[in-house]
């Protein structure tokens, strides 16, 4: 499947409702920081060196990259994959997800 690259300007763009940010399923490997409450689409794709913001969840199928960083209280569904090095802070929930090498994980996280 051919994604579409989001730039910055475009997830400016995005439809915020009432104060979470709707993200269809893209590339977004040009973004480096997200804000708080955010929903992305299914296997969306994320670059090396992603911040995420707290409340933000992930549908089916995600793929991040390197060293992402992640706050409290994010949701991942079924078969999210993870690259090497990522921190999660307390409360992150995870479904079916993998994980590569030395991830770290807060207190309270929850694997279903």
């Amino acid at each position: 499947m051919d994604l579409i690259k989001c730039s910055e300007d475009m997830f400016n763009r995005l439809p915020i409702f009432p104060d979470t940010r709707l993200c269809p399923t893209a590339d977004y490997s040009l973004i480096k920081e997200f804000p708080a409450n955010c929903v992305f689409g299914p296997m969306s794709v994320f670059g090396s060196d992603c911040k995420f913001g707290s409340y933000c969840e992930f549908e089916d199928g995600c793929v991040f990259g390197e060293n992402s960083n992640f706050e409290n209280n994010c949701t991942f569904g079924r078969g999210c994959s993870f690259e090497r090095n990522c921190n999660f802070s307390d409360f992150c929930i995870f479904v079916l997800c993998s994980f590569g090498d030395d991830c770290t994980f807060g207190i309270n996280y929850h694997f279903k």
